[in-house]
């Protein structure tokens, strides 16, 4: 592994943006953008060239004006909070509104819209960031790292570090990076598999409703391999709201918190990406409403150009008690593992 350089990326906000790479033994190039800590690139070879399999911008600008969170840490909490408010302890905390009536990745000034701080980290870079007390209105000041790692088996590994040591608060972490294993045209033919026997059905704010129910006889079950486009184009009653899945699914765990298989994909031109994570959730979207003109290099993005597997903690989860608790103790340490693996044909193991 080999940190190569950091480079002038524009701007957002007026400040200055720039952009750091990482090459492995494979050729396999991974950079990363200080705005929003996000994944800008992640290039794999191939016999026609390197393929870029995440979407994104050319630039700082790019990101800064448009709202799919491109490639993202999300947080203070990813995902939805309904009616921007929750309670902890005796306390009421309201947040930004940006979704509505609720709160969606944290706010309009979540951590996708915040500058980190980035440093080479032995065979990785490691991004921090401070978000004071009362940040689009969560409590306690929370410290942050997050530090990707680009092995030289193609393994792109994730690991979330945040405390808060003044007092309690929530926290929800998790990268938004939208994947198109064959770089180009629509996600609706590759096909996906998930470790879920069970998924959070939503309400008409895609927000969950409570209940945690069986995939079986769903379109939800996606235990063994289909491709994307099966149940949306075929027009599945319970993805015509959304137009396509964005769907939370409880992942089967072996143990709690143990990195275990959340997904496999694959693509029509072979490639095959699995993430593997600690966390109990894996929000699928698949683009659904993307509608960009002005995408990396020129390229207009429809829906269903890029699809997101979104390891995390389940949305709402604050609502819901029987949910896995995002409450983060004063004190207590979050620490989390996404891993996204990549292979060509047979070089699955």
């Amino acid at each position: 592994m080999a940190y190569l350089y950091a480079a002038p990326f524009g701007s957002a906000g007026g400040a200055p943006a720039r952009e750091y790479w990482l090459v492995n033994a494979r050729g396999t190039r991974l950079a990363l953008t200080d705005y929003g800590a996000r994944i800008t690139h992640l290039l794999l070879p191939g016999e026609d060239g390197a393929v870029d399999v995440v979407l994104g911008y050319d630039s700082a600008e790019g990101y800064a004006a448009g709202d799919e969170c491109f490639g993202a840490v999300c947080g203070r909490y990813a995902n939805r909070l309904r009616g921007a408010a929750f309670s902890l302890g005796s306390q009421r905390f309201q947040l930004d509104k940006n979704d509505g009536e609720n709160t969606l990745h944290g706010g309009g000034l979540g951590f996708h819209r915040r500058f980190f701080e980035i440093h080479p980290d032995n065979d990785g870079l490691l991004c921090t960031l401070t978000s004071p007390d009362g940040d689009m209105g969560f409590p306690g000041t929370l410290t942050l790292t997050v530090r990707y790692t680009l092995t030289d088996a193609d393994v792109l590994r994730i690991e979330y570090d945040a405390v808060c040591p003044e007092a309690d608060t929530v926290v929800n972490l998790t990268n938004h990076s939208y994947f198109n294993l064959d770089g180009g045209g629509s996600v609706l033919g590759h096909r996906l598999s998930l470790s879920a026997d069970f998924y959070t059905p939503n309400d008409g704010q895609t927000l969950p409703t409570g209940e945690i129910r069986s995939v079986s006889g769903t379109c939800f079950d996606l235990r063994s391999p289909i491709p994307l486009g099966t149940h949306i184009e075929g027009g599945a009653p319970a993805l015509r709201p959304f137009s396509g899945y964005d769907h939370n699914f409880v992942l089967r765990k072996p143990q709690r918190d143990v990195l275990s298989h959340a997904a496999s994909l694959f693509s029509p031109g072979g490639r095959v990406m699995e993430c593997w994570t600690t966390l109990p959730g894996l929000q699928l979207y698949t683009g659904n409403f993307l509608r960009v003109p002005n995408g990396r290099g020129g390229r207009s993005y429809g829906p269903y150009a890029g699809l997101c597997l979104e390891a995390q903690r389940f949305p709402d989860a604050m609502t819901y008690p029987h949910f896995p608790s995002p409450i983060l103790r004063r004190g207590e340490r979050y620490q989390e593992i996404t891993e996204y693996r990549f292979f060509q044909g047979g070089d699955r193991p």
